[in-house]
């Protein structure tokens, strides 16, 4: 596992969080409980659940068109993340 540095999102100071390279449903983004958004591994900056679809496919359009829809569906499914 390494650490890295983590950008903001929304005035959010995202801490230093250990990043597993184990795969996720949401991938390439994680999810903590303790904030209302997601975190992408790639680019280690925040997204709200409604910024999801465009920045995957604008930042990651080597995610075939159906995975980046069924990542968007799932993260904006997350109870509590922020629209």
């Amino acid at each position: 596992m390494k650490r890295r540095g983590i950008g903001t999102a929304e005035g959010f100071q995202v801490p230093q969080v250990e990043v597993r390279k184990q795969p996720t449903a949401i991938e390439p983004f994680v999810y903590m409980l303790e904030y209302p958004f997601v975190v992408c591994t790639e680019c280690r900056f925040a997204y709200v659940a409604g910024e999801v679809p465009s920045y995957l496919h604008t930042k990651h359009r080597y995610i075939q068109a159906s995975e980046r829809s069924r990542i968007a569906r799932i993260v904006d499914s997350i109870p509590g993340i922020t629209q």
